[in-house]
């Protein structure tokens, strides 16, 4: 049996070994250079300058797992805030020994801990200070930048700090009477305390800190750190930590376990015959205390037993309920990704809990990023939010509605926000049966008018338009029946047309044609709202499909409706290599028409100085992605919350149906399964997003091109 044992564990340190090797050809660039290690030059027996070089239990360990790992190391020592800020600055490469703090472990790369430090109080014998709470308003020496250094600005906050160079010096000034007490490691001090022969010092109450102590690398040596790692495993896998152990703190244990036994020796032999005599007398009478305090423990784990089982019958409970109920449960980082999902959450979005649990949810789950920001902000305020609706994207790259209600949890320490938590609920089939109801309603309303309106509007606007192209031919002076018809009356065609032109009777007649042209126009608009045929979607490139609108607004300059792009830039960046979309190129350049001549009428209204439009097209995951920036004036609160709406235009009266936007985000997100929003523009203007899905398979990324100015 033993020597399957020592086979196994040669087997195990050969495998070892093995991993390191892979790990240092990871890191091949640390090879054939020196590692500059720093260490304290006061930390015995860890770590302390002796006879010109350094010396300790951690110097022996680096340069155990550097011979191990083919390393070449230099260890310089020197006082610990010298150290320290050289690995702040990035000026070394590690430290063979730091202890491990939260804090820390956002500017320094941390080690697997190779032990653990108590920290203690230190008081001159007689002082009645145990706790932290005792040293309020007292003088407490700490090694400067030190850990206890750093704890002591937190928790004692009314007391005088006296920071020292080295433990030493704050060790001598408890001793001295300049310091009430000193906050230092409690093996280490002994040491100290030992070597010095300060007598009148003595550690008081329990330990107030216990800290991992660990390998500090600077940030970008995470190479090295790997290697490190190893290292330590291995030599713990080989005994050769526990025979470095030995060397230095073997002989301490020792030390420190006789100082204790001849210190109680005096105290436990001079009344122990006194003891002995009255232990006779107590005797029976702790024979009856036991058996009472036998029967109180008997009880109490009786209690025990029931309050684990209670314990563990509500855990079951708990987690059937977690793991039962309909409604999805879920936990994320401040960063988006899932950390705890139960079953319900992930079948509601088509992944397993395995497939979930990682996931970002604002780039891979969010169909709109931004709403997840919206989302973090609002929780950043008010803590929760109830009944938020998001929509987010099934496994299968279907549109998910999903109400929330959500929560920011914050860490009891430090109050800073961790997490976010709450409760989800697919409401897709319910909205989009609210939707169809109000769709359906208003489609009825809106087809019955349109239909009333065409009949009852359309007859007599062609009765006027036909009626004004009549009048306009009767009054042409070239035509053979105008002139014969005048000379019958005896008027010439001469003082006809000067009759006409004096009393602008043309421009009369092209003002009742433009109106009624203009109604003709609203009549078809509110036609084009109210249809529900499914259009045909076919392979389109968009690219194309977008020059071609950019073509032909180019040229446009109607100033009535203050819309003339001939006065505008135009900036295009078109993604290269986008995929074919699958659309109804008609009506997505009818929505581009749309935007562009919002924006130009935008700019005009706004009076921007320099006006420009940009139009991108760029390829987003599952998505080719549109968008028309302006650089105008943007758009206010209730204009955004209502910019959408059927029949709402901010132009004046007679500019405008308000049917535009309503009939772009009709055709976008109902005959197309897309999608279209806005948010502010970086240059204070607004920026359209139209994003239309790709065919399945399709592929990803984005190659754009620079822009250019038409």
């Amino acid at each position: 049996m033993r020597v399957f044992s020592a086979l196994m564990r040669r087997s195990c340190a050969f495998f070892l070994m093995l991993a390191l090797c892979l790990c240092l050809q990871t890191a091949g660039h640390a090879h054939g250079q020196t590692l500059e290690f720093r260490c304290d030059d006061s930390l015995p027996p860890y770590e302390f300058l002796a006879y010109g070089r350094a010396q300790g239990f951690t110097v022996d360990l680096v340069q155990a797992i550097a011979r191990d790992s083919g390393l070449h190391v230099q260890i310089i020592p020197g006082p610990w805030h010298v150290i320290k800020a050289e690995l702040d600055a990035g000026n070394t490469d590690a430290l063979t020994g730091m202890y491990y703090t939260r804090e820390r472990a956002r500017q320094v790369l941390f080690s697997e801990p190779y032990t653990v430090v108590s920290h203690s109080i230190f008081v001159r014998k007689g002082s009645r200070a145990m706790t932290a709470e005792d040293l309020k308003g007292a003088v407490v020496a700490v090694q400067r930048n030190d850990i206890m250094h750093e704890y002591a600005q937190k928790h004692l906050t009314g007391s005088t700090l006296l920071p020292c160079t080295t433990r030493l010096e704050a060790l001598q000034a408890v001793s001295d009477g300049r310091a009430e007490a000193a906050l230092l490691g409690r093996l280490m001090a002994l040491q100290l305390m030992y070597e010095h022969n300060i007598t009148n010092v003595t550690v008081s109450g329990e330990a107030l800190l216990t800290t991992p102590l660990c390998f500090g690398f600077a940030p970008d040596r995470k190479d090295i750190m790997v290697i490190f790692n190893e290292g330590l495993a291995h030599l713990r896998m080989t005994g050769e930590f526990d025979v470095i152990y030995e060397k230095w703190f073997g002989r301490l244990e020792r030390r420190a376990a006789e100082e204790v036994v001849r210190r109680y020796a005096a105290w436990v032999l001079t009344p122990l015959f006194f003891i002995m005599a009255a232990g006779l007398c107590w005797l029976v009478i702790l024979k009856k205390r036991l058996a009472r305090r036998t029967l109180q423990l008997q009880v109490q784990v009786e209690k025990l037993q029931e309050t684990e089982k209670a314990l563990a019958e509500s855990e079951r409970q708990y987690r059937s309920i977690f793991e039962t109920i309909r409604d999805g449960f879920y936990r994320a980082d401040m960063q988006g990704r899932v950390v705890l999902c139960n079953p319900a959450a992930a079948d509601m979005l088509g992944y397993s809990m395995e497939e979930l649990a990682g996931k970002n949810i604002a780039q891979d789950l969010y169909r709109h990023p931004y709403e997840r920001r919206k989302l973090l902000s609002h929780l950043e305020r008010e803590e929760a939010a109830a009944n938020v609706q998001v929509e987010m994207l099934h496994k299968n790259g279907s549109i998910v509605l999903i109400e929330t209600n959500s929560r920011l949890v914050r860490d009891e320490t430090t109050g800073e926000p961790v997490a976010v938590e709450g409760v989800i609920r697919d409401v897709t089939a319910r909205n989009r049966l609210e939707a169809l109801i109000a769709r359906t309603e208003k489609m009825i309303s809106l087809g019955g008018l349109a239909s009333g309106m065409a009949h009852e509007i359309n007859n007599p606007l062609g009765a006027i338009l036909q009626g004004v192209q009549n009048i306009s031919r009767r009054l042409d002076s070239r035509l053979a029946a105008n002139i014969q018809a005048a000379a019958d009356s005896g008027i010439s065609t001469e003082g006809l047309e000067d009759y006409i032109r004096r009393r602008n009777i043309r421009k009369l007649l092209h003002s009742v044609r433009s109106a009624g042209e203009q109604a003709a126009g609203i009549v078809r608009s509110m036609l084009s709202f109210s249809q529900t045929g499914t259009p045909v979607l076919m392979p389109s490139d968009i690219n194309a499909l977008t020059e071609r609108v950019i073509t032909l607004v180019r040229s446009e300059c109607r100033l009535s409706e203050q819309l003339c792009f001939s006065d505008i830039a135009l900036h295009v960046e078109l993604a290269s290599g986008l995929p074919p979309v699958p659309c109804s190129p008609a009506e997505i350049e009818q929505v581009l028409l749309h935007l562009l001549r919002n924006a130009a009428q935008a700019l005009a209204h706004g009076k921007t100085t320099a006006p420009r439009i940009t139009i991108r097209t760029a390829l987003d995951a599952r998505h080719i992605r549109i968008e028309v920036e302006d650089n105008g004036p943007g758009v206010d609160e209730d204009t955004a919350r209502r910019i959408f709406d059927p029949f709402f235009t901010t132009r004046e009266v007679g500019q405008g149906t308000g049917l535009g936007l309503s009939v772009a985000y009709f055709i976008v997100t109902q005959n197309h399964n897309g999608s279209i929003y806005h948010e502010p523009a970086e240059s204070g203007g607004v920026r359209f997003v139209i994003r239309l899905p790709l065919f399945p398979g399709a592929p990803s990324g984005q190659d754009a091109r620079p822009s250019s100015a038409l």
